[in-house]
């Protein structure tokens, strides 16, 4: 019987290690891919933003277009005031 108290705690900590181990995995994947500058929509929310700011269309602007909700750019747009650098 005192075998079932210790498999239920391991298996426990067995799924915690593995979650564990998976997060930092993607956390560590991410990092590198925004490194290597693969994941940038900065400019993409900036120039959605300015458009919004100037009242033009917010889906035709930056290179691979505005893909969000317009909420979003509306709320960017006091990043406009500081500019993109």
């Amino acid at each position: 019987m005192p075998a079932k108290f210790i498999d239920r705690p391991l298996a426990g900590c067995l799924w915690l290690a593995v979650a564990g181990a998976a997060l930092v995995f993607i956390a560590l994947s991410a990092a590198n891919r925004i490194g290597a500058g693969a994941i940038n929509d900065f400019h993409e929310f900036y120039e959605a933003a300015v458009a919004a700011a100037r009242g033009q269309d917010m889906y035709a602007v930056g290179k691979l277009g505005y893909l969000y909700p317009p909420l979003l750019a509306v709320l960017l747009r006091p990043l406009t005031w500081l500019g993109e650098q």
